[in-house]
């Protein structure tokens, strides 16, 4: 199943969309994809109202609200960091993005595959950890180079992440953790490409690390990490990340 959020003529809507992302019916009033992760999803949908053509609306980003902050991980040795984003607000596909070039020299793009905690996890295993996962989607981590020595800084400016075009169950995946080749264009040129298998640590890994030491709540969205950013950005740029299985997920760069 496929989650996206969109903007309807009466406000916002939140749909569950078939596997080809063409059509979806709209979740009952008010049950946002975040509220129905937090009630504990068992599978079953909630109370549906009427079918929408996907392809004619406006898709916007599938929780632009988290309730937390976004845990991301620097992901390409054993000895990783991982931090927090500020994110009040998650741009969706096709939104611009700020640089913010008043205090950053440079910007760069970081196409990552994440996920959104489906329950609370408190010492979870990572054999376990597949139990815990609501379904996966993609970010583009927009960083600051320059004059921000702050890694949360850098990572949380406003209007500076995106994420989308949907959420895809976890289990529309056969294989945990999941092999999935990551590709980042800006303009159409090709200027990154990776598989996930290649970061140093796995989803698995990674949530029994953090839920040994902190509980992680439903709604929870992990970033796992990119081996290199797409290099430097500038206004007016196009930049697309494409993740197999899940879509793509275009912004463009602005001030």
């Amino acid at each position: 199943m496929r989650y996206y959020t969109i903007v309807k003529d009466d406000g916002i809507g939140y749909v569950c969309a078939s596997p080809d992302g063409k059509t979806g019916m709209i979740l009952r009033r008010f049950m946002t994809v975040s509220i129905m992760i937090m009630k504990h999803f068992n599978g079953k949908l909630p109370g549906l109202a009427e079918e929408v053509d996907l392809e004619k609306v406006k898709k916007i980003s599938p929780i632009p609200h988290p309730r937390y902050d976004v845990i991301a991980v620097e992901n390409i040795s054993e000895n990783h960091i991982i931090y927090s984003r500020h994110a009040n607000k998650i741009l969706g596909d096709g939104e611009s993005l700020k640089i913010h070039s008043d205090v950053a020299e440079s910007v760069e793009c970081y196409p990552e595959l994440a996920i959104v905690i489906s329950r609370n996890a408190d010492h979870v295993k990572s054999e376990n950890a597949r139990d815990y996962i609501f379904g996966y989607t993609i970010i583009n981590n927009v960083r600051a180079n320059g004059n921000v020595n702050d890694m949360f800084i850098r990572s949380s400016m406003d209007d500076s992440s995106a994420m989308g075009p949907c959420i895809v169950s976890a289990d529309e995946f056969s294989a945990f953790p999941p092999k999935l080749e990551v590709k980042c264009k800006v303009n159409g040129k090709l200027r990154m490409s990776y598989n996930t298998e290649e970061l140093a640590f796995s989803f698995g890994e990674i949530i029994e690390e953090l839920s040994s030491k902190i509980v992680l709540e439903a709604g929870t969205i992990i970033s796992l990490g990119a081996i290199k950013g797409s290099e430097k950005v500038k206004p007016g740029d196009i930049v697309e990340c494409e993740i197999e299985n899940i879509g793509k997920l275009k912004n463009i760069i602005a001030e």
